[in-house]
């Protein structure tokens, strides 16, 4: 029967227990599963509510017909490494404030023994549970809490910050697309110069100097167009593989040249805005449980109550009792421990003011650079892209009569392309320093549930 108790105990102890599942990693079929990556019809999740005008996200991605923004956005969110490790940590702490802020198991003794007269067995058993004091369990429970929501504003933060960087990739990409279509025209006006200077020597009406030149300005113009395209390939491939893709040249990025447009970015006012920043949000929440890790130390000085019933049957003869010990801080007080967590939580503090700081000069220089550029690109406008015109047209008219020469046309033309080309480069950098002005200051996430709209938009 006492066997019987003892088996019986350790089949009710051991019933609610997890079994162990392994899951061996395989190369090639995790090669194969990033290869099969792109085509989905599933809804991604987000932590927070992005302008959707800004940040479409599409409900069903199909890259075969390309990649637009909206596909993109969904597959980050999705694949993103960092979204990947973030929603991981967050799955992470939601396992550890499960078994936070528990009792400790009871311990359960049995001890079957000889008597040393007669033979006779003895069976003692006893339960006990041990009660911390000192409201250790809360706050153990209290900083997991605290870890889950850090977690969870950090996910936030990552998504923008993923979602920023995608819009900011199809931007660079845009801006590359257009240049190439200015290179690409630019480089068949030198060839067809180049051509015409040929024709010009063979009649005797040009020199080798000429040719020299016309062949020079050809060759830059191919050269530039060589490097346009080179770094429209290189940032198409950085971008599949932001999004977690492996690189594909099949699959084609199209970036409409509506993404070079100005954000609107309101004026600085107060930090009230900053102040609620998903960084500092999830550091605040980091401090929180420094704060109760900090307490959790101090109720470890006080000691733990350890109280349970006990039995034993000797000879047929039961006697029934209850136990209670208790562990005196004689020794050791925790010093050490809440020294460290007092210093951690000093840490915390200044982690937060160190944030703040770094995104009040980051949006401070953010919208430095967007007011520079936003002034170059008014005087581009209003005063060298007119005078490029007009140079242009000019110079049709003098072709038409013959009256302009070899090195006019090549500079007017190349004026005029380089003029084409610092508007791109001026409206790339306006939309990019726009973003990063809204972002830094608090302007661009919504927290969650303050906004109707998901951002969950078709392509």
């Amino acid at each position: 029967m006492k066997t019987n108790l003892l088996a019986a105990a350790l089949a009710i102890a051991c019933a609610s227990c997890a079994h162990y599942e392994p899951e061996p990693l395989d190369p090639v079929a995790e090669h194969d599963v990033l290869a099969a990556r792109g085509p989905t019809r599933e809804q991604p999740e987000t932590a927070g509510a992005l302008p959707s005008e800004l940040f479409p996200i599409a409900a069903e991605v199909a890259v075969d017909d390309g990649l637009t923004q909206a596909e993109a956005n969904a597959l980050a969110l999705f694949h993103s490494p960092s979204l990947v490790a973030a929603r991981g940590e967050l799955r992470l702490k939601g396992a550890e404030l499960l078994r936070s802020g528990l009792l400790p198991n009871p311990e359960l003794f049995l001890g079957p023994r000889l008597a040393t007269e007669g033979g006779a067995l003895i069976f003692p058993a006893s339960l006990s549970v041990e009660i911390p004091l000192g409201g250790r369990l809360g706050a153990e429970k209290g900083r997991a809490a605290a870890e889950l929501e850090a977690a969870r504003f950090q996910l936030l933060n990552r998504e923008a910050e993923v979602l920023v960087s995608v819009r900011q990739r199809f931007v660079r990409i845009a801006g590359l697309t257009a240049r190439r279509e200015i290179l690409t025209a630019m480089a068949h006006t030198s060839e067809a110069a180049l051509n015409r200077t040929v024709d010009l020597v063979r009649a005797g009406e040009a020199d080798r100097v000429a040719l020299g030149l016309a062949s020079l300005h050809r060759d830059e113009a191919g050269r530039d167009l060589r490097d346009t395209e080179i770094a429209l390939a290189r940032s198409q491939v950085e971008l599949l593989t932001f999004i977690g893709l492996l690189p594909n040249s099949s699959i084609a990025v199209h970036a409409s040249r509506k993404l070079l447009a100005p954000v609107a970015v309101p004026q600085a006012g107060d930090r009230s805005s900053m102040l609620g920043h998903a960084r500092l949000r999830a550091l605040e929440a980091a401090y929180k449980a420094r704060e109760h890790g900090l307490e959790g130390e101090v109720a470890r000085q006080y000691p733990s109550l350890r109280i349970g019933p006990d039995f034993e049957s000797d000879d047929g003869q039961a006697s029934v009792g209850l136990g209670l010990s208790i562990s005196l801080p004689i020794f050791d007080s925790n010093a050490g421990g809440i020294a460290v967590a007092t210093e951690h939580r000093a840490m915390g503090r200044a982690a937060w003011r160190a944030a703040l700081v770094d995104l009040a000069a980051r949006e401070s220089l953010a919208r430095m650079n967007l007011h520079a550029a936003n002034a170059l690109l008014d005087v581009l406008r209003t005063r060298t892209l007119p005078a490029a015109e007009s140079a242009e047209k000019a110079l049709e008219a003098r072709l038409r009569i013959g009256q302009t020469t070899l090195i006019e046309v090549l500079a007017t033309r190349g004026a005029i392309a380089r003029a084409r080309l610092r508007d791109v480069e001026l409206m790339q950098e306006v939309a990019t320093r726009s973003l990063e002005a809204l972002w830094y200051s608090g302007l661009l996430l919504a927290p969650p549930g303050d906004s109707g709209s998901d951002g969950r938009k078709e392509r």
